[in-house]
């Protein structure tokens, strides 16, 4: 990776990595939002280990107490690795779908894609660019912004999303960082373009006078049966918090030895 002279994103398996041009590790967007507290995950972890002790009533006396906590446990992993598998296959289609390209669509996401092609239909969507690497090199940090887009005259940044319980305000955090961002990695010779200016965004030496301004961020909610697309307050007091998580979530990843430091030695009194 040394020596590339180029920013990227290198998939690895179920996640990928960002890397600036000296091979050095960029962390990502979603990374960084770890330091964000998520009330509704804990809130659905308890409800799915619920309804799984609900449909299991029956068998749970005949189970050692170990075993029923494995089990617990084995239904909410099971379910969030569903959904974002789920999530996953969504933003793969649509990025196909948005650069023009044939896609075979799984029976169980049919539904999904056709709403997501109701949408494109019914607001006269024009793709900009599909999964862009944005590079925020102030703040040093790279994520992937699903869809830079116009929505009939109105130039937009949006962010798919498949939950079932909607938009969170972590999206526009999210989205945020995004349009902040001052560059993102052309796609065809790896070179930075700056980003459109955010709302609220002023001019500046890496968005100089001319650059286009984002008319409208927002999240693209996509379920079986309809979709919505859900503005979001991206401007700079959103932006401002993405950078307090920002910090947190790097509070976080120090080594413990770091904060925590070598207990006191009692002092010896002068003779």
């Amino acid at each position: 990776m040394k020596g590339t002279g180029q920013w990227r994103r290198v998939n690895r398996g179920k996640g990928h990595s960002y890397y600036n041009p000296d091979g050095e590790l960029i962390p990502g967007v979603t990374t960084l939002l770890k330091g964000y507290p998520k009330p509704a995950l804990v809130d659905w972890a308890a409800r799915t280990v619920a309804e799984w002790a609900g449909d299991n009533k029956d068998d749970l006396a005949d189970l050692k107490p170990s075993e029923v906590t494995k089990r617990a446990l084995e239904a909410f992993r099971g379910d969030r690795t569903g959904a974002m598998s789920r999530g996953k296959t969504i933003h793969e289609l649509a990025e196909h779908l948005m650069k023009g390209e044939e896609v075979e669509v799984p029976y169980s996401e049919e539904r999904n894609v056709d709403m997501f092609l109701r949408w494109v239909d019914d607001f006269h969507v024009q793709p900009v660019g599909s999964e862009i690497v944005i590079v925020n090199t102030g703040w040093g940090y790279c994520g992937t912004a699903d869809l830079l887009c116009y929505v009939g005259d109105d130039l937009a940044l949006v962010d798919y999303k498949t939950g079932r319980t909607g938009i969170w305000p972590e999206t526009a955090l999210q989205l945020a960082a995004y349009a902040w961002a001052e560059s993102y990695v052309d796609p065809v010779t790896g070179d930075l373009r700056p980003m459109p200016l955010a709302p609220q965004e002023p001019v500046s030496e890496a968005k100089p006078e001319g650059t286009a301004r984002l008319d409208v961020v927002a999240a693209l909610w996509l379920q079986d049966d309809k979709y919505e697309l859900v503005p979001v307050d991206a401007g700079k007091n959103t932006w401002q918090t993405f950078l307090y998580v920002a910090q947190v979530s790097k509070f976080l990843d120090t080594p413990r030895d770091e904060i925590v430091l070598a207990a006191l030695a009692p002092k010896v009194a002068a003779s």
